[in-house]
């Protein structure tokens, strides 16, 4: 039997049934399931055993639905949580042995990820897209922020499409933690090392205290970078020895730390094409993903920042013509990875 097909895989919790495995987690695997008492279709997160982020991710994703914004749709919608029976057929991952597992049930981001989007042509984002995505997405970490939660892992594979209007949805909040302010408003330190290693600040990676608020920002920034190129501007952002590492790519975020900006763009040009990058784009970017964090712009900032001039400049019915033609470019995407 094929994993993607529609013949129902097994029943979870005797309630929804398994229709499509959809991906796996570091914890976790992810399926289609079918309530079969109303027959609504919805995304089922089943934790492995002792998962420490289960307790984590439930009451994270809680504080998120108590809290929606319908203004900020931006968060996949947390439906109900237990712990049941998971019960695969025989053919089936090969486990027919029913287990109790705790899992979430969360509504269905149908699109897929932003990642498969970006990746699934040689063809570049139009930059007036790329504005509009990074605009909402700093909306929504703003507002996570505002709800005093740092999500820790933020990445392309972490934003989903969901519905006609290909909404982005943030997801995946099991790395996430709550933030704690001292008297005079400042964010304690968080200490764990979390996160993906392309993404991660290198406060992170060097797993020292950080500020989770300035590593979102961080992570932000390579995404900006992805999106607006098709690349990452380097593979982690930590420093390696250029007597012992050979490697150009592992080499580039040093001329980053030590402000070397001209010889960045001259190496990371042997990758992209830079000539592409407007002075605006290069220097939010730069800033974005600083190697000290308090030289990183806040959200704000970020969004009043004159890079996105032309899109704030545009009135309402330029901007939902402009959102049609991401709609649009989406749609023509999505035909590619089906």
């Amino acid at each position: 039997m094929k994993l993607n097909s529609e013949i129902p895989l097994g029943i979870l919790d005797q309630k929804y049934i398994l229709l499509k495995y959809l991906g796996y987690g570091a914890s976790s695997l992810v399926y289609k399931v079918k309530d079969n008492l109303s027959n609504k279709i919805y995304a089922a997160k089943i934790f492995n055993k002792n998962s420490y982020s289960i307790k984590n991710e439930i009451e994270n994703n809680k504080i998120i639905s108590q809290n929606f914004n319908p203004e900020i749709p931006n968060f996949i919608q947390f439906i109900t949580s237990s712990v049941g029976l998971f019960e695969l057929k025989n053919d089936s991952q090969n486990n027919d042995t029913p287990e109790n597992k705790a899992y979430i049930i969360f509504e269905l981001g149908t699109k897929g990820n932003l990642l498969k989007y970006i990746k699934c042509t040689e063809e570049k984002l139009d930059e007036r897209f790329v504005k509009v995505i990074i605009i909402e997405l700093v909306k929504a970490v703003r507002y996570l922020h505002i709800l005093g939660l740092c999500h820790r892992d933020l990445k392309l594979d972490n934003i989903a499409l969901s519905g006609d209007q290909y909404t982005l949805k943030l997801l995946d909040f099991g790395l996430s933690s709550k933030i704690i302010r001292t008297k005079d408003g400042k964010a304690e330190h968080q200490t764990e090392y979390v996160g993906t290693g392309e993404y991660a600040a290198p406060e992170v990676l060097k797993n020292i205290p950080y500020d989770g608020e300035k590593a979102d920002i961080f992570s932000l920034g390579v995404i900006l970078f992805n999106l607006r190129t098709r690349s990452l501007g380097f593979y982690k952002a930590k420093y390696y020895n250029p007597s012992i590492e050979s490697n150009p790519y592992k080499l580039l975020y040093n001329y980053i730390i030590f402000k070397k900006y001209e010889i960045y763009w001259t190496k990371i040009g042997r990758k992209i094409n830079v000539d592409e990058l407007s002075d605006q784009f290069k220097e939010l970017y730069l800033k974005m993903v600083a190697y000290n964090p308090n030289e990183r712009p806040t959200l704000g900032q970020i969004f009043n920042d004159d890079y996105f001039d032309d899109i704030r400049a545009l009135n309402e019915d330029q901007l939902q013509a402009l959102k049609q033609e991401i709609i649009n470019e989406f749609r023509r995407r999505e035909a590619l990875i089906n």
